[in-house]
């Protein structure tokens, strides 16, 4: 019975709920009421997948459309983060086993913590057990496979530290242009 319960919340919201008809203040407050970790000034767009409740977002954080997370390990998305349409964020991996049986073998799945004022672009994917530090750029594309250092610009597959922010309050320019 439990599992079909779970089964029928994730399939609200990321059906009808996720619809690009509701609007995203109505998503937001339904989220809430069923318990998701959302924090009242969290924006969650359109399309978003969430794979469970422990899928966290913090104060001004934003997910834009597409967004996917799986949600079998604790995804943390710190205050003001942004993150770009159609990234995905993937807790679960498996291990390697032998050929003879199959190469995906048994599950595994770690964390995902996204530092406050982060901002990963569109279509990125950052894989289990990342960090992503305080206020780091990831550009668009890019695939995260190892932690990001707090106020360092990102790019790449696998993603590569390009540039430091430390002194650089802000940037003149989008982060598909900083180089």
């Amino acid at each position: 019975m439990r599992k079909l319960i779970i089964q029928l919340d994730r399939g609200f919201v990321n059906g009808p709920l996720a619809s690009p008809l509701v609007l995203r203040p109505i998503r937001r407050w339904v989220l809430r009421a069923l318990r998701y970790n959302v924090n009242a000034t969290a924006c969650i767009a359109e399309r978003c997948y969430l794979g469970s409740r422990r899928v966290s977002f913090a104060a001004g954080s934003f997910a834009n459309v597409g967004c996917y997370f799986d949600g079998n390990a604790d995804i943390r998305i710190g205050e003001n983060v942004q993150i770009g349409m159609w990234t995905l964020m993937v807790t679960a991996s498996h291990e390697i086993s032998a050929s003879d049986v199959r190469r995906a073998g048994s599950d595994v799945a770690a964390p995902i913590n996204v530092g406050d004022g982060a901002w990963i672009g569109a279509r990125c994917t950052v894989l289990p057990g990342v960090i992503v530090g305080k206020g780091a750029v990831v550009g668009a594309g890019s695939l995260v496979t190892k932690e990001c250092e707090p106020d360092g610009v990102y790019f790449g597959a696998p993603a590569k530290k390009v540039r430091s922010l430390i002194g650089n309050a802000a940037m003149p320019s989008a982060v598909g242009h900083v180089r």
